[in-house]
């Protein structure tokens, strides 16, 4: 038993020279990363102490955030190869990509690219010159973030939970500001700094590389993440047949669900690229081996849908990075075709990266070809609309409000008009050009009836339950209806254009339909729905509703319904007992 303290004191002074040596470790290894992240937590907390105002706080904060990234992916990349002038190049490139970050913030796509792109290139930058070591890398760059989030558990979580204790129970005065500096340090300068420690150098065999892909994970993507995709890719084959065979075009949607699935397939493939094919199941070997065939469909899907979109709304950020990733998938499954370059995950990322990066800055970014594209639908459409085409007026609003957002009404004139201040500008333009500035696609994809001093007719129905909000997102409206102590619960969500009813154990689904006829997309809806589900009837009366947007690129399911909900009692089980 004696031995016992000294045993547990050579444990914890293990322990703390094994964090002292990671952090040794970091400041020598990326000092300038740790050094954009002191300014990234000084930054925040100056601002969650009001010395700095919102907007201040914003430009610093992707300034150095970009900076932090920046620099990690230079120095790491740096490492295969001694470079005289290497602390150099990664200050000035952390600088330049941290200004171009600050400077961007007023495109909203910009500062999500920009690290969007530098995250995919740290495995990349990381990797070694074998291509079989990405998963490795991989493996221990989430190690090292487990690690930092443990460090962010332990130090703000604990430390927290000791001053709400201390104020809890002895009524000490801690203030809500000190948690959250707590926070605001540890998350963004001490995690990083103990997760900086521990990524692995080039050549060093780090533990959890090694052990994320023992055979048991690997049989989760082997008989799980392979199948699934497989299956999905037969759905996505079947769909382009579908249309093919209707000669119709793919819904908006579709080309985001394409983009999910690719990246869905390349992260599986990345992850398990690094074990032998043999041995593996047919599912894994027949997706590894034929993907570039199996994925050209899909890509085709993709870019049809975006060139239908585009041809009728134009060009947006978010089409433009759906192409960008769409065209970054082409190019790769083409370097397929060279043995030298074949399953090179880390060219993939590269690829990925770039673009994301070209796509923030200069004119082919993706703000300056939206802006371009909408001045040119704009002039397309109020030609039209002043040749009488009553349905190119909502187009050129739409292109005009779109201007607006993005700063550049001026644009569409010789000289600026004279405004009282920013909010009349759209309708200012607009009007200058002869146009409605009511007849929006979001005025006109959502309406509203005043059910207030009405007279509502009962008739048929003994149960009324007002202030129901339906959402296609989440079942909102959970309620207990008052008819007596018993009364069951009664639930209702949107689903695919159908209420979808539950009362106690028992569901119904209700078509939406206007006189016996099916909704259709963007339709302004009447004040009373009365729809049945086989025996049951309900009728709705409608408050307001919320149709997704012609250019928002969604499915065209209506997205919310308010109002009140009429029903009988003898439809259901549970109030006839």
């Amino acid at each position: 038993m004696a031995g016992w303290p000294q045993r547990k004191l050579r444990s914890i002074t293990n322990l703390r020279g094994l964090a002292a040596e990671g952090v040794k470790r970091a400041f020598a290894r990326f000092s300038v990363t740790i050094t954009a992240l002191f300014g990234l937590s000084l930054s925040a907390s100056l601002a969650q102490a009001d010395v700095l105002d919102e907007n201040t706080f914003e430009r610093f904060g992707a300034f150095f955030l970009v900076a932090a990234l920046s620099s990690l992916v230079i120095r790491l990349a740096s490492e295969a190869h001694s470079y005289r002038w290497i602390r150099l190049i990664e200050v000035v490139v952390a600088v330049v990509l941290g200004l171009i970050a600050a400077f961007q913030l007023d495109d909203d796509y910009a500062l999500p690219s920009i690290v969007g792109a530098l995250v995919l290139l740290v495995p990349a930058a990381a990797s070694n010159a074998k291509r079989d070591d990405l998963p490795v890398v991989l493996g221990g760059l989430g190690f090292a973030a487990a690690l930092g989030l443990l460090t962010l558990a332990i130090f703000a979580g604990g430390l927290s939970g000791t001053l709400a204790s201390l104020r809890y129970l002895f009524g000490l005065p801690v203030p809500d500001r000190v948690f959250a500096q707590t926070w605001i340090w540890t998350g963004l300068f001490v995690a990083p700094l103990f997760a900086l420690g521990r990524i692995p150098e080039r050549g060093e065999i780090n533990l959890g590389g090694r052990i994320l892909l023992d055979r048991a994970a690997l049989a989760l993507f082997d008989f799980g993440a392979f199948p699934l995709l497989i299956i999905y890719t037969l759905v996505l084959h079947a769909y382009a047949a579908k249309i093919a065979i209707s000669a119709s075009l793919p819904r908006g949607q579709i080309g985001w669900m394409v983009l999910g699935y690719l990246l869905t397939l390349f992260g599986t493939l990345i992850i398990t690229s690094g074990h032998e094919r043999t041995g593996r199941p047919a599912t894994s070997r027949f997706m590894m081996r034929y993907w570039p065939a199996l994925i050209i469909v899909p890509v085709g899907l993709l870019f049809v849908s975006l060139y239908e979109r585009v041809g009728i709304y134009g060009v947006t950020e978010e089409r433009y990075l759906l192409g960008l990733g769409g065209l970054v998938v082409l190019v790769w499954a083409v370097m397929q075709v060279s043995k030298w370059l074949r399953n090179d995950y880390r060219l993939l990322l590269c690829l990925g990266g770039g673009a994301l990066l070209l796509s923030c800055v200069g004119p082919w970014s993706a703000r300056s070809i939206s802006i371009e594209s909408q001045l040119a639908r704009f002039e397309r459409e109020i030609a039209d609309f002043r040749d009488g085409e009553a349905e190119a007026e909502l187009q050129a609003m739409g292109a005009l409000a779109y201007l607006n957002q993005a700063g550049v009404l001026d644009r569409t004139v010789d000289e600026p008009l004279k405004t009282v201040d920013d909010r009349n500008n759209l309708t200012a333009y607009a009007r200058h050009f002869g146009l409605d500035p009511d007849r929006t696609p979001s005025n006109l994809s959502s309406g509203m009836h005043d059910l207030d001093r009405q007279v509502i007719d009962l008739t048929g129905y003994d149960v009324m339950i007002r202030n129901v909000f339906l959402s296609d997102q989440e079942q909102r409206s959970a309620f207990q209806v008052a008819v007596d102590d018993n009364a069951p619960a009664i639930t209702a969500r949107l689903q695919n254009n159908t209420i979808v009813m539950t009362v106690g154990a028992e569901s119904a689904t209700f078509d939406l339909q206007a006189e016996t006829r099916s909704l259709a997309p963007g339709e302004p809806l009447p004040r009373s729905l009365e729809l049945s589900s086989g025996a049951r009837k309900v009728r709705f009366l409608v408050q307001r509703w919320v149709w997704p947007e012609p250019e928002a690129d969604k499915d065209e399911q209506l997205g919310r319904l308010d109002g009140s909900l009429l029903f009988r009692r003898q439809d259901w089980i549970a109030f006839r007992r």
